[in-house]
């Protein structure tokens, strides 16, 4: 039937518009948090050379110098990384694309509560791939998997009026997707912060 042919491609370019806008909330947030990393690791770095000075350190001032050039390596990396990883441009690009696919979602409900008779699915269909084709960057998996988490009540994700996904289920995706491209610089503050004061314990 026409109508479910359309309603199908509209549910479609909702959930992937939905999937990129969450991974443009992602990479934002993975920007930040490289900033924050580079801060933190920048702050250690200054604070160690001073401690190193500190008479009651001297011992452990050869491990102390050595601490601080591994963390102006580490920043000089995270640094490098984030460059080349051009965040805003992708930000922008799925955010973009998110847009234009969620005003074809609405453009296909319109023509819905219209004549359907008068609707030229394929030309449709061949749009909605089209659309999706003109963003060279494709949102990950956990993306589509947050969107279902935060819409799991919807009809298009349940059964019966049983969500496919358990409230369990979708309490580990958030975790996973707040962790996403993130859990290495957690690592990164845990390391630095257990070297630092492993150094300076006396």
């Amino acid at each position: 039937m026409p109508g479910d042919a359309l309603s199908t491609m509209q549910t479609q370019a909702w959930i992937t518009a939905g999937a990129r806008y969450n991974a443009v909330r992602r990479i934002s947030a993975r920007s930040q948090f490289s900033v924050i990393t580079v801060a933190l690791l920048s702050g250690v770095g200054v604070v160690v050379p001073l401690i190193s000075t500190s008479h009651a350190l001297s011992s452990t001032e050869g491990g102390l110098a050595i601490f601080s050039a591994f963390l102006a390596i580490i920043v000089l990396v995270v640094s490098l990384i984030d460059g080349a990883a051009d965040f805003g441009k992708k930000s922008y690009v799925l955010y973009k694309n998110a847009e234009d696919l969620n005003s074809f979602s609405r453009k296909v409900g319109i023509l819905i509560k219209g004549d359907i008779g008068a609707v030229n699915i394929l030309d449709l269909q061949r749009e909605y791939e089209a659309l999706k084709q003109s963003c060279a960057i494709n949102h990950e998996p956990i993306d589509l998997l947050r969107f279902k988490a935060q819409h799991r009540k919807s009809p298009e994700f349940s059964m019966g009026g049983r969500p496919d996904m358990s409230a369990i289920a979708a309490v580990a995706v958030v975790v996973l997707y707040t962790l996403h491209s993130r859990w290495w610089m957690l690592i990164l503050w845990v390391a630095a912060l257990a070297g630092f004061l492993l150094l300076t314990a006396e």
